[in-house]
């Protein structure tokens, strides 16, 4: 009996001890990594559409937080995938570690499934990239050759007539379109 009301009195201390804590100024530390490993700077770090701070050349950030409130922030920077973070219970103790992938890389991937016929493959990369990059040119592009390479010719065709390729080398994008005409033309006649 003794030792249960010393154990009950021990954890209402320790929750009495935290609970003083509630409302303390606190930094929550992150890091931005790209898929090798490295370091991302620049990004920028928004709370609540405002501009709080940006990485550093290691990609390290701090974000101003109160302890015992959630956090909500955004992570931003151009070409590269945003990051939307929110939690209830934040541990302030903890490097906060997020792995981006930039346009790049994201073409590499998909062009490295291509080259394997790995379809599957190529529609699992394009499920996981942001809206922001489904509008990407060259996401799109590798997107209407992925959809050729199947024989899904008119599905090319009508991603190759997106507006998205007004600024994209569009003589490439001319040339694949009358590839892909010419082959439905001799699959037709």
């Amino acid at each position: 009996m003794k030792k249960c009301l010393f154990m009950l009195f021990l954890v209402m201390g320790l929750v009495g001890c935290a609970s003083m804590d509630k409302g303390r100024q606190v930094k929550l530390h992150g890091l931005i990594m790209d898929s090798d490993g490295n370091g991302v700077a620049s990004y920028k770090v928004m709370k609540k559409d405002k501009v709080v701070g940006y990485s550093n050349d290691s990609g390290y950030f701090d974000l101003d937080a109160v302890y015992g409130e959630g956090v909500d922030f955004i992570l931003e920077k151009n070409n590269w995938e945003t990051v939307r973070f929110s939690e209830e219970n934040s541990d302030f103790n903890k490097l906060y570690v997020f792995k981006v992938r930039d346009v790049d890389s994201i073409c590499r991937e998909i062009e490295g499934k291509l080259d394997s016929r790995d379809f599957e493959g190529i529609e699992c990369i394009l499920d996981s990239v942001d809206d922001e990059f489904n509008n990407n040119p060259r996401i799109k592009y590798l997107k209407a050759v992925t959809f050729y390479k199947q024989g899904k010719t008119e599905d090319a065709l009508v991603l190759l007539s997106d507006e998205c390729f007004l600024d994209f080398n569009e003589e490439y994008v001319k040339d694949f379109v009358e590839l892909i005409e010419k082959v439905q033309g001799g699959n037709n006649g």
